[in-house]
């Protein structure tokens, strides 16, 4: 990332936050670099002389009017629901994580009409899975997702370097730092299920390969990782953010375990 790169893409008009998705950083920090360096932001005019409506998403997808966006609102959400799959497994795009995150339903529905035309467009395989799917596994799929979100508030609250959810290769790994990778997993237990890929996938790529997990349901290990529990990482986090973790970790045991209502999650 240099200065040139980035005042290219303001360039052809792309915005701080579209540059940020490509680097795989917060926008906030695009925006600190224009502002310091003076870069110069594109702006669209009409032929009157107005400007022309942009639009660009935020993190949560939700679409806004930029000065320097995307020209055209359809391809504006087209890319939004294509950076929703990318974040996500394909068993984790369920109803109810599209409910969490309403702006993708909607833009599925006003784009394709339906999800499977949507689900078909992506070449996401969802064949029977949103009736099929057991409501556990589905359950512990959006706990999972959940998860990943408290390691990224830990990271950040250690000031941690980390590019998160960047594709490299065939992989995607939650976090990375230099030649470190990161995978947040709901239990000790997810990692090592054969089904599984990830340990198998990720060392191809790095030789230092942490799991941090929320539930401790094993004992079994495996050399090619090191396994770290979330609550390992107390002792330099915030007292709120450890009741949150805590808090957490009560309700996902109680889902996985038996014992929880799945229509309150």
């Amino acid at each position: 990332m240099n200065m040139e790169q980035i005042q290219t893409f303001l360039d052809a008009g792309y915005s701080s936050n579209r540059i940020a998705k490509y680097y795989g950083v917060h926008h906030s920090k695009i925006d600190r670099i224009i502002r310091r360096h003076g870069l110069e932001i594109y702006e669209a005019f009409d032929e009157n002389g107005g400007e022309v409506t942009t639009w660009d998403f935020d993190d949560d997808f939700k679409p806004y009017k930029t000065s320097g966006g995307y020209m055209d609102k359809t391809e504006c959400m087209l890319d939004a629901i294509a950076e929703f799959i990318r974040k996500h497994d394909p068993d984790e795009i369920t109803i109810e994580l599209l409910k969490k995150y309403r702006y993708i339903e909607r833009y599925s529905y006003k784009i394709f009409g339906n999800l499977p035309t949507m689900y078909e467009y992506f070449n996401v395989d969802k064949s029977a899975v949103e009736y099929s799917m057991n409501k556990k596994v589905r359950a512990c799929a959006i706990q999972g997702h959940d998860f990943q979100i408290l390691v990224k508030k830990v990271f950040d609250e250690l000031l941690m370097p980390y590019v998160y959810e960047q594709k490299y290769s065939e992989c995607r790994p939650d976090f990375r730092w230099e030649d470190q990778w990161y995978d947040a997993k709901l239990s000790r237990s997810t990692a090592l299920n054969p089904s599984c890929e990830t340990i198998e996938k990720y060392r191809k790529h790095t030789d230092y390969l942490t799991i941090i997990y929320a539930i401790d349901d094993t004992t079994a290990t495996d050399d090619r990782a090191s396994f770290v529990h979330i609550s390992e990482y107390y002792p330099y986090i915030s007292s709120e953010l450890q009741r949150e973790i805590d808090a957490f970790i009560r309700k996902a045991s109680q889902v996985k375990f038996g014992g929880e209502s799945f229509g309150n999650i």
